[in-house]
């Protein structure tokens, strides 16, 4: 790449930001091209790429916001372990993508800095400015990495995902959205919103692209407790090896849920769905219905699991030790007002809203009884999919590497990732208005695979006829990533017309 060609491309990032608000901060111009320079030349795994990060996840000297008053003047002063990852093998940072804050929300409206814009929907690309024709939003939270994404700014992004945060956006963007099994990918330095959940997610253009991220970020890191150990590792390989040895494409088995076609989906993402599964089968796989009873009560469980661990992560940004903080000149306010000035303050009001509702299931009066039952519906989850999977479960097989593989069963789920496609900002806001619940209808299609910690992907489909693509959503058991990611390059082949 020469470097009028590196300046060109540096100076469309600042372009880009102005027109669709995608990063919270970037690097310096000189910085960014002098960081492509130097790399130009050598051969690591991802050398002469380019990388958007999701401001939740800690790059050293640096603001990490996540997109949240509270944390506006945080620098750490250490990479998370993903960011040292990738600097590594050679990627060049352009940049801390938008969010919706703390990573709590679905459409990237909840941003200090303001929201982020779709970039996929504007076909007036030259512009300034959006008109509202072209103002639809990008999905969130991880919104501003999937929309550098589709804007062809990087090569890829890395987001978080706690209960869709990177499927959904992918899918909204017309770009690829991994999220793989729940201690794949290290966390330390991801600034938690619920730890159980919390998930890196790659989003990229092309599965070529997400695959060699993916193998430079899928390793054990003894700084993250929830990392897969290298043991667990090596005996998830060699029984994925073992599965796929015995098989070939007539023996790979899809199931479809009715539970996953929830009330409300639009006709065109049923037919993009029907018309999926109807090629598939063309092609030689063999389609089955599968049976998930506990899918429809998995969103109360995610609730009441994800808010009450985000109160409890939350409260370290007191003001005190870390966080913004309006200390009283004159000293006359006491501590319990300082603190409570300063959350007020500092958070926005979605955020405020899950914290209430988080301490509340924390309380003594209701932490037993929600927290029992949130936790017996995400085990009765995890065993229906154990028993839907032609693979064992690594979790809960003693003798994983001996365990008989059920040729009966299924290797995949194909499932949609919304009821609809991305909505218009207007459309969107009015909708709220009236009908705040209407916010979280789609995490009725990406939660149950956060919770029992599945590898799952959001695959663009372009179906003939449609001008922007379709989210198709593939889920895989436990551990069984590899194979994820084959199969979505399978079902990319088969999207002709």
């Amino acid at each position: 790449m020469s470097e009028d060609a590196i300046l060109a491309k540096v100076d469309r990032i600042h372009h880009a930001q102005k027109k669709y608000n995608i990063f919270i901060s970037t690097r310096p111009v000189n910085d960014l091209r002098n960081q492509i320079l130097s790399n130009i030349d050598d051969d690591r795994p991802l050398t002469g790429t380019l990388c958007a990060i999701k401001d939740n996840i800690v790059t050293k000297n640096e603001a990490t916001t996540c997109a949240s008053a509270i944390l506006k003047d945080y620098q750490a002063s250490f990479n998370a372990t993903v960011v040292e990852l990738l600097e590594n093998n050679g990627s060049v940072i352009i940049g801390k993508a938008n969010l919706d804050e703390f990573g709590m929300g679905a459409n990237n409206t909840h941003s200090f800095t303001g929201q982020t814009l779709n970039p996929m929907y504007d076909d007036e690309k030259s512009s300034e400015t959006l008109l509202d024709k072209h103002k639809y939003v990008p999905g969130g939270s991880s919104g501003g990495s999937a929309a550098a994404v589709s804007a062809e700014l990087c090569d890829f992004a890395l987001g978080s995902d706690t209960g869709g945060s990177v499927r959904l956006p992918a899918a909204y963007c017309g770009v690829y959205g991994f999220k793989p099994s729940y201690g794949r990918i290290s966390r330390y330095g991801v600034l938690p919103y619920a730890d159980s959940l919390d998930t890196v997610g790659i989003l990229a253009r092309s599965l070529r692209v997400t695959r060699k991220v993916y193998d430079v970020l899928n390793q054990s890191d003894v700084k993250d407790p929830s990392s897969i150990c290298d043991e667990v590792r090596s005996k998830i390989s060699k029984t994925v090896t073992r599965l796929a040895r015995v098989e070939d494409t007539e023996k790979i088995t899809i199931g479809i849920s009715k539970d996953y076609l929830a009330k409300g989906v639009t006709p065109d993402i049923l037919v993009t769905l029907e018309l999926i599964a109807s090629k598939l089968f063309e092609s030689g796989y063999t389609i089955v219905p599968v049976d998930i009873p506990s899918l429809p009560i998995s969103i109360p469980a995610y609730f009441a699991t994800a808010y009450s661990e985000a109160a409890s992560n939350l409260s370290r940004y007191e003001g005190v030790e870390r966080g913004y903080s309006n200390i009283a000149t004159d000293g006359s306010e006491d501590y319990k007002s300082f603190i409570s000035k300063n959350k007020l303050q500092g958070f926005g009001n979605e955020v405020q809203k899950r914290l209430l509702i988080g301490n509340y299931n924390l309380s003594s009066e209701k932490f037993r009884d929600n927290s029992r039952k949130a936790q017996a519906i995400r085990d009765r989850l995890r065993n229906e999919f154990n028993s839907i999977f032609k693979m064992p479960n690594a979790l809960t097989v003693t003798d994983f590497e001996n365990a008989e593989i059920d040729a009966m069963s299924v290797d995949f789920i194909i499932a949609p990732i919304s009821t609809t496609k991305a909505p218009k900002l207007e459309d969107l806001n009015n909708k709220r208005n009236v009908d705040p619940i209407s916010a979280y209808v789609n995490d009725a299609f990406l939660i149950p695979s956060s919770l029992t910690g599945l590898p799952s992907i959001s695959v663009p489909w372009h179906s003939s006829g449609s001008e922007y693509p379709t989210g198709l959503q593939i889920i895989g058991q436990y551990g069984d990533d590899q194979r994820v990611l084959d199969f979505a390059e399978k079902v990319g082949e088969l999207n002709t017309f």
